[in-house]
């Protein structure tokens, strides 16, 4: 059975699939340590995997997050959408049965993108066969705000009523955006996941409701995690992550998080700092495999380290070796205010 359960600080011994499964949960402000990937793809059964062969990415990635989560400090992954270009779940079945327990007894957060809706990448050529973010709720559950929507409970909590056998409607977003609707506090970081295909008006009071709840809790950061960087190919009307983050700022609550409140998301595919205020505020992370005309041959990650009482983002991508650098740094954090200056 799959239900939420409440975990407390430290070390928690959970029973999962007849195996005793160690789940850490960090204190609340201690530093967190996470990788972020992006539009991860290894194989072109349905979409193109541009770089598949170029850099082996089915071997690499997996031995990536073996090594990376052998590290006692590690404490999440997260995949910003477009998880593998997966129309059925085997390419993700195939992939995570190669992952250690160690990268399964860690939190993940995976954000909806558009080939998690519709395979092809676009509702116009949605069809029966795609599975509209059903099957990637339920294979990386999360605690969405549906979770506390009646008649959900800790274990019904997701939202099935829209079924897109029954509408027929291949070519619109047969999902609900609550089902994918995520924030809470991990360590001394925030985190609010959520998808593009779901209307503005319908997330609003839930994107409220975090902004309140991330100025009561004082995280040092808040990170907004979504897929589109832009406009079309189902992104509803002002829900690409940029727009959704320059609205939340208008927003009385998350205004007063100020330049705490930053940015990742992917779609397009490259690696590089999306906008700068006074200090980096947006990451586009979207280069493990697919190309893209607007750069030339990325793959990799970004690191997420909250540890030592800094907050540092490293971006490592690969184009002919692998290079790593230090997108943002905010330095020592202080004590009276826990969160990066300008």
């Amino acid at each position: 059975m799959t239900a939420l359960i409440d975990v407390k600080p430290g070390a928690n011994l959970l029973q999962i699939g007849g195996q005793d499964v160690e789940v850490r949960l960090p204190a609340e402000d201690a530093g967190i340590r996470a990788v972020f990937w992006s539009d991860p793809c290894f194989s072109s059964k349905w979409i193109g995997c541009a770089y598949a062969e170029v850099f082996n990415t089915f071997e690499n990635s997996i031995a990536m997050l073996n090594a990376v989560f052998s590290d006692p400090s590690m404490d999440m992954f997260s995949i910003l959408g477009d998880n593998f270009y997966d129309q059925t779940g085997e390419l993700a079945t195939t992939f995570f049965d190669r992952l250690s327990p160690d990268v399964k007894r860690r939190f993940m957060l995976v954000v909806n993108g558009n080939h998690d809706i519709w395979v092809c990448g676009s509702p116009g050529c949605g069809d029966e066969n795609d599975n509209f973010g059903i099957g990637q709720m339920q294979y990386y559950a999360a605690d969405p705000v549906a979770s506390r929507i009646p008649p959900q409970d800790d274990v019904n909590f997701m939202d099935f009523s829209v079924d897109p056998d029954i509408r027929k409607a291949w070519t619109s977003f047969q999902n609900v955006g609550t089902n994918f609707l995520v924030y809470h506090k991990l360590g001394n970081i925030g985190f609010l996941a959520f998808s593009g295909a779901a209307l503005f008006t319908d997330m609003l009071p839930y994107f409220t409701e975090a902004c309140d709840y991330f100025v009561e809790t004082q995280p040092a950061v808040v990170f907004l995690l979504g897929h589109w960087n832009g406009g079309g190919l189902g992104c509803a009307l002002g829900m690409s992550v940029p727009k959704v983050h320059q609205e939340l700022l208008q927003l009385t609550s998350c205004k007063a998080l100020g330049n705490r409140l930053k940015y990742m998301d992917g779609h397009e595919h490259c690696n590089y700092v999306q906008a700068n205020a006074t200090e980096p505020v947006g990451f586009m992370i979207g280069a493990h495999g697919m190309s893209d005309s607007a750069c030339e041959a990325q793959y990799g990650f970004l690191f997420l380290d909250s540890t030592s009482a800094r907050v540092r983002r490293v971006l490592a991508s690969a184009v002919k070796r692998l290079q790593a650098v230090v997108v943002w740094d905010c330095g020592p954090l202080i004590h009276s205010q826990p969160w990066c200056l300008a």
